[in-house]
């Protein structure tokens, strides 16, 4: 089993960094995608049991998303590849637009409910945890050198050979 956690702002391309990466595995592989929001009440408060849950209970190659994954050092440890998508402020309040504009919902709201929620979780919580990524890769609209390095990554992972002691398993060191 290998659980990768993809992290970024409301905002982000987080979640459409997940979903291509799925799409390039699972050609090859079984692969679960976890999405962060099931288990995240309005408040942002997340179900920290539930998606840990849902981690262990998934087999394979697991793709967990979401913006505050890396929070907590439980749901850290249970992640082994973490990858943070930093952006900057105008492009996440634009993304953010952008994705909500199918809603029946006015300009106004979607901004104040940015500027009001959104915004101060991105900058007060999603942002400053970036520190604990393993790669942290700025948004583009070209993800085919990422997706290339990750699939690389996940599925090259259990051709490695294992160490049981500090020496190693190739024998001439």
């Amino acid at each position: 089993m290998r659980i990768i956690g993809i992290c970024g702002p409301f905002g982000s391309r987080a979640k459409q960094l997940a979903t291509l990466l799925k799409e390039k595995i699972e050609v090859e592989n079984s692969v679960t995608l976890i999405e962060e929001e099931q288990f995240c009440s309005p408040d942002f408060e997340l179900d920290k049991d539930g998606l840990l849950s849902a981690i262990h209970k998934a087999e394979d190659i697991i793709i967990v998303v979401g913006h505050f994954l890396f929070e907590d050092a439980t749901l850290r440890e249970a992640l082994e590849i973490k990858v943070f998508m930093p952006e900057d402020k105008d492009s996440c309040l634009c993304h953010y637009l952008a994705a909500s504009q199918s809603q029946s919902v006015t300009l106004a709201s979607l901004l104040q409910e940015y500027e009001k929620k959104l915004k101060p979780a991105n900058d007060n919580r999603i942002n400053p945890s970036q520190g604990y990524a393993d790669i942290s890769v700025p948004s583009s609209n070209d993800f085919r050198a990422l997706l290339s390095l990750l699939h690389s990554a996940v599925t090259s992972i259990d051709e490695a050979p294992k160490q049981t002691t500090g020496r190693s398993s190739y024998g001439f060191f």
